[in-house]
């Protein structure tokens, strides 16, 4: 992972943000348990589901939608998670 990508990452990030693109289910099920949002969209429209989808933790990606997450929302972009998990080679999720 290059430093400009993990900037970019973290800039307007919550931590459940964090935890799902790094495959933390634990820290993901903690922060939901907790009330997180789980449909805090950074500037750019991106959700928590969204870095499940991106990096293709596909466990994540079913907890946070059975937990309330919405696949509606979209990127400004206009990519759904379902289309950010096909661009990355995550078509199963």
């Amino acid at each position: 992972m290059s430093v400009d990508y993990a900037f970019d990452l973290v800039v307007g990030s919550s931590p459940l943000h964090i935890a799902c693109f790094m495959g933390r289910i634990n820290i993901v099920r903690c922060l939901i348990d907790c009330n997180a949002n789980i449909n805090l969209t950074k500037e750019d429209g991106t959700t928590p589901l969204f870095y499940a989808c991106e990096v293709g933790h596909s466990d994540i990606v079913h907890l946070v939608l059975q937990k309330g997450a919405d696949s509606q929302i979209c990127r400004i972009y206009e990519k759904s998670p379902l289309d950010i998990a096909t661009d990355n080679g995550h078509a199963s999720i």
